[in-house]
C-alpha cells in the first residue's frame, strides 16, 4: 500500500496542481486585462498630454501676440499722445518759435495717421482762428480810429455850428442895435 498511497498522494498533488496552475492562469488572465486597461489608459493620457501641450504652445503663441499687440498700442499711444500735447502748447503758447512746427513723427502701420491730420486740421483751425482774430482786432481798431475822428469832425462843426450861430446872433444884434 505504500505505492498506492503515493499514488493517491501524487495524484491529490497533482490535483492541486493543476487547480493552482488553473488559479495562476485565471490570475494571469485578470493581470494581464489589467496591463492592457493600464496600457490604454496610458496611451489615452499620453494623448491628452500631448493635447494639453499643444494647447499650452497656442495659448502661449496667443499671449506672447498679445503682449506684442498691447506694446505696439502703448507705443502708439504714447505718440499720439505726445502729438496732442505738444499742439496742445503749440496752441496754448504765444504765436512765437513753435508756430511753425510740423508733426513729424513717424507713423507706424498708418495707424496713428488719421489722429495726425486730425491734430494738423485742429492746428490749422487755431491758426485760421488766430488770423480772423487778428482781423477782426485790425478792423475794431479802424472802427475806433473812425469813432474818434466822428467825435473830432462833430465836436468841429459842433464848435462852427456854435460859432456860426454866435455870429448870427451876433449879427442880428449889431443890426438891431
Amino acid at each position: 500500500m505504500n505505492l498506492r498511497s503515493k499514488v493517491l498522494e501524487m495524484e491529490k498533488r497533482v490535483e492541486e496542481t493543476v487547480k493552482e496552475r488553473a488559479m495562476m492562469k485565471r490570475e494571469h488572465g485578470i493581470l494581464v486585462s489589467q496591463k492592457k486597461e493600464v496600457e490604454s489608459q496610458v496611451a489615452s493620457l499620453e494623448k491628452e498630454k500631448d493635447l494639453l501641450q499643444k494647447h499650452l504652445t497656442e495659448a502661449e503663441g496667443k499671449i506672447d501676440w498679445l503682449r506684442t499687440k498691447l506694446e505696439s498700442a502703448d507705443t502708439k499711444s504714447d505718440r499720439a499722445l505726445t502729438m496732442l500735447r505738444d499742439t496742445v502748447s503749440l496752441l496754448c503758447e504765444s504765436n512765437n518759435v513753435k508756430e511753425d512746427m510740423i508733426v513729424t513723427e513717424k507713423m507706424l502701420d498708418g495707424e496713428i495717421e488719421p489722429y495726425a491730420s486730425k491734430l494738423e486740421v485742429i492746428k490749422t483751425a487755431f491758426s485760421n482762428k488766430e488770423t480772423v482774430v487778428e482781423e477782426m482786432k485790425q478792423q475794431l481798431e479802424f472802427l475806433q480810429n473812425s469813432v474818434a475822428m466822428a467825435d473830432k469832425k462833430n465836436s468841429l462843426l459842433s464848435l462852427f455850428f456854435f460859432s456860426s450861430y454866435s455870429y448870427c446872433c451876433s449879427s442880428v444884434f449889431c443890426i438891431c442895435c
